[in-house]
């Protein structure tokens, strides 16, 4: 893990996977037909929502 910790890990994997289309067309299929997935996806994305806000507060990369 980086000095950016798991959620800075997290969300650089989500910038990579939307450089591939299939990725991206795969996901959403997912994302579209399964309702728990698109629960988990949902929490995953408000927690990376919170944790990008509070690096942007403290001006660091601290996550937690």
């Amino acid at each position: 893990m980086t000095s950016e910790g798991r959620a800075g890990v997290v969300l650089k994997g989500c910038f990579a996977g939307l450089k591939n289309k299939d990725v991206v067309k795969a996901l959403r299929v997912v994302y579209v037909d399964y309702s728990a997935l698109r629960l988990a996806g949902d929490l995953i994305f408000k927690l990376l929502k919170v944790a990008i806000g509070r690096k942007n507060r403290n001006g660091n990369n601290e996550t937690r």
